[in-house]
């Protein structure tokens, strides 16, 4: 879980590996194939296997076979261009930085999930302001007519609490 950026040219998403505690940066293709080893966007950080989800103790988790019924935390500050991650309710973890602050020019940062299992169960929860017709769809027609209307309140959304 985390967050994706898409553009007309490909995806590149950060997530955080519960079972690792490290952040996973992935790029994609606008055809949605994998590009691996690509570097991330100009102007976005890397933070690929940085470690970044802490325990209560301040020690780095690594969820392995203990991760159902945890709560994870994907807290992006848009104003402050950071990514950071807090376990069940303990500290939160590393910030990842370097994200750009102000104009994006419509391009801004996404929840993602992924799920590696069928049996998975993900639920994600929100700031009080909701978005009206959902997430944003990677679909051109829906991305234009989002960012258009949508800027404002997808930045109002800075705290996102996921169930693993």
């Amino acid at each position: 879980m985390g967050v994706s950026l898409a553009s007309r040219t490909g995806t590149c998403e950060w997530s955080v590996s519960p079972f690792y505690g490290r952040v996973i940066r992935r790029n994609w293709d606008a055809d949605g194939n994998l590009l691996v080893g690509a570097p991330p966007p100009p102007g976005y950080p890397d933070g690929h296997l940085r470690p970044i989800l802490v325990e209560a103790s301040g020690e780095q988790a690594q969820l392995e076979g203990r991760a159902i019924g945890s709560v994870i935390e994907v807290i992006v500050d848009h104003d402050a261009g950071t990514l950071s991650f807090r376990l069940d309710d303990g500290p939160e973890g590393p910030l990842l930085e370097g994200f750009p602050v102000g104009d994006t020019g419509g391009m801004f940062l996404r929840p993602v999930v992924g799920m590696r299992w069928p049996e998975d169960v993900v639920t994600i929860r929100s700031a009080e302001v909701r978005l009206s017709r959902g997430w944003p769809q990677q679909h051109d027609n829906q991305l234009r007519e989002r960012d258009a209307r949508g800027l404002a309140a997808a930045r109002s959304l800075l705290v996102r609490r996921v169930t693993v």
